[in-house]
């Protein structure tokens, strides 16, 4: 049963197709303004640390970076932020971090490449 409107929903779901969609959309709106700093899934986790941060850069920019800004590939893109999220301080909020202007689409390689300083972006 779906916990939200009581429709059945099948074995193992807590939502149904249209209260899942309703609570994925309320979820994003709402950690907008979750800070750097309360963003994190676990406490100590480097992996996971800014986990959330990353998803919603893909979910928000999903559809829009489509290709490579810097070589044009277009089979798989990656968000990259400009200035490193452990750049910004703890009480920066997501939507600061994941502001388009801080945000740029590069395939893996490039990706990897801006990371160690051997590509620069103008």
């Amino acid at each position: 049963m779906c916990k939200r409107c009581g429709a059945w929903c099948g074995s193992g779901r807590k939502y149904c197709k249209p209260c899942g969609e309703l609570n994925k959309k309320e979820l994003k709106e709402s950690c907008l303004n979750t800070t750097k700093g309360e963003s994190t899934y676990q406490r100590g986790h480097v992996s996971n640390r800014y986990a959330k941060i990353r998803y919603h850069a893909r979910d928000a920019f999903e559809g829009i970076i489509t290709k490579c800004q810097n070589c044009g590939y277009d089979k798989h893109v990656e968000m990259c932020h400009i200035k490193p999220v452990k750049a910004f301080p703890e009480t920066a909020t997501i939507s600061e971090i994941n502001d388009p202007k801080n945000i740029v689409g590069l395939c893996p390689n490039c990706h990897w490449e801006f990371d160690h300083g051997l590509l620069s972006l103008t």
